[in-house]
């Protein structure tokens, strides 16, 4: 008894110590996260954000610009802008949706000709737009003055935009305008998707003092917009809007005339802290209560299998082989107990217990050498389709993806290992029409199988190794044509398969090395093998070869009719 509560308190302190540190740990970690959150750390991380988010925003614009330049200078856009035909727009559509390829959502692109006949756009065209009426107007006129890629907020009928655009000239003289337009709410999006830790929100300004977007409240505090400008002159600072304390940070965009503001409110930063400090505590205690609790109960209920465990092993002893612990618990004592039961029914079931281990052990197998032979057949067919592809021919590799694709599904359309000799054969005519359609005119091919077999169960991926090894062995390196014949026919109680080609055959050394799958293909070794277990001695592979003349392989197997 003495020792059973000596084991009852130590298991009880150990669980209350392992329950407690982690919380204790926590609360630590809790507390260090909330003081490494002070003003100084909250300025370098907004500086740090405010540089990020500027270098992703400018990369955007930087890509838009190479893009439009690159718009700008294409032939046929130049062409169309001078001579627009409806059979050429679909082409020009396909160059601005190109243009816009991973911002398609986000953005709207317009292609203008200078005399306004040509209006094509992604979207809906703006009325400032109009390049005959609003030409020497805003947006359409500081491109008229310009030979680069330019920037601007633009205040829209439809709304305000960022808008990045480029005069498109021939020869010096401007022929039309390409623009993209990303509204406000786009941009304010996509600046509030940014993963940062902290509670940003940020602003975008021109030097004008012109507000596109605002979340920090600068709209409604005239005196600091007065002093916008100052304020971009510096990289962080602590400023108030509207009674409320902000860290600020300010950048300008590259090559661009925006300021773009990042802050992040003070207050909301520290009771954050506050928060988290608070309820750390908070939780240290309640887990600690209930941790003395559930201590307590676990620990009796790991004492209590001992002496069950004790009375179970003197019955053992004295050679009752039917007692049982019967603990249902899952902890370390549980498992124990569980393993004496184990051990015990393991005694009186061991010969039965063999038996099934070796009928795993086949099934094993079977699985193992069909997982082989299937990567083998599609590596070999997947080269067949690139060639094809790297010869031009298209259509063939066409039809040949198509045929793979019946491969493929009857191949792993379902686990079982037997399909009908029908299925077998289906799957083989696939595979030779892909080889015809790479090699045309190259072999003479006969199936002739025995109707009657077509519902007969056969092993998976049986004969067709045989076939694949006939055509890339036997005829594909033959000097004129192949000849390969399928026949299957049947007995009263087997079935045979007889594949024979007249192409280059073997010796009997290279013969023996390929029934002992020793030279470098282990198809027909895996075939026999799966013979083999799936029928023992009742099946048989007979191999005839002669240099020169050709290749005859023989299969045989018992019939079995399908339950």
């Amino acid at each position: 008894m003495r020792e059973k509560r000596k084991f009852f308190t130590r298991l009880l302190l150990a669980f209350l110590l392992v329950s407690f540190v982690p919380v204790l740990l926590l609360g630590f970690v809790s507390r260090a996260g909330a003081e490494r959150n002070s003003l100084k750390e909250i300025k370098r991380q907004v500086a740090s954000a405010s540089t990020y988010i500027n270098q992703s925003i400018t990369s955007v614009l930087e890509l838009f610009e190479t893009r439009l330049i690159n718009l700008s200078r294409d032939k046929e856009v130049i062409q169309y802008l001078k001579e627009p035909g409806l059979d050429d727009s679909q082409i020009i559509y396909s160059k601005m949706y190109n243009l816009l390829s991973g911002y398609f959502d986000s953005f709207m692109f317009h292609l203008l000709s200078v005399d306004g006949k040509v209006a094509l756009t992604t979207g809906t065209i703006p009325l400032e737009y109009n390049t005959e009426t609003f030409k020497d107007w805003g947006f359409i006129r500081i491109l008229s003055n310009s030979y680069k890629a330019e920037f601007y907020v633009n205040r829209l009928t439809n709304g305000d935009v960022v808008s990045s655009g480029i005069a498109i000239r021939e020869k010096g003289k401007i022929i039309g305008y390409a623009i993209i337009d990303m509204n406000k709410h786009t941009l304010e999006r996509t600046l509030s998707d940014y993963a940062l830790t902290l509670p940003f929100v940020y602003s975008l300004i021109d030097e004008r003092g012109y507000i596109l977007f605002d979340q920090i409240g600068f709209d409604k505090s005239e005196v600091f917009i007065n002093n916008l400008i100052d304020i971009a002159a510096s990289t962080v600072n602590e400023a108030e809007v509207n009674n409320r304390k902000y860290i600020l940070s300010s950048t300008r965009l590259e090559n661009t005339d925006f300021l773009l503001y990042c802050a992040v409110p003070v207050d909301l930063v520290m009771d954050n802290n506050q928060r988290i400090m608070v309820f750390t505590l908070f939780f240290a205690i309640i887990t600690f209560s209930f941790s003395v609790i559930f201590s307590i109960g676990f620990a009796k209920s790991l004492s209590r299998p001992i002496s069950t465990m004790t009375q179970m092993m003197k019955q053992v002893e004295k050679g009752n082989l039917a007692v049982r612990c019967n603990c249902s618990k899952n902890d370390e004592l549980g498992q124990l107990s569980q393993r004496l039961d184990l051990m015990v029914e393991k005694l009186d079931s061991l010969f039965k217990e063999n038996l099934e281990k070796q009928d795993l052990l086949r099934t094993a197998e079977l699985h193992s050498l069909k997982a082989q032979i299937d990567p083998h057949f599609l590596y070999n067919t997947l080269d067949c389709i690139r060639y094809m592809i790297k010869l031009g021919m298209c259509k063939e590799a066409s039809k040949a993806t198509s045929d793979l694709g019946i491969l493929l599904k009857n191949s792993i359309s379902n686990s079982k290992d037997m399909n009908t000799v029908f299925e077998a054969m289906h799957i083989i005519n696939s595979y030779l029409e892909i080889v015809c359609l790479e090699h045309p005119d190259k072999f003479n091919i006969k199936m002739d199988i025995n109707p009657n077999l077509y519902e007969i169960q056969i092993p998976k991926l049986l004969i067709q190794p045989i076939v694949e090894n006939a055509i890339i062995h036997g005829l594909e390196d033959k000097m004129g044509i192949g000849n390969l014949s399928i026949k299957g026919t049947r007995g009263e109680d087997y079935i045979k398969f007889e594949i024979t080609d007249d192409g280059n055959g073997m010796n009997e050394e290279t013969l023996a090395l390929v029934l002992r799958g020793k030279s470098g293909s282990v198809a027909i070794q895996n075939i026999i093998k799966r013979l083999s277990l799936y029928y023992g001695d009742k099946a048989t592979l007979e191999i005839k070869s002669e240099v020169g003349k050709g290749t005859q392989v023989v299969v045989k197997i018992p019939y079995k009719e399908d339950k």
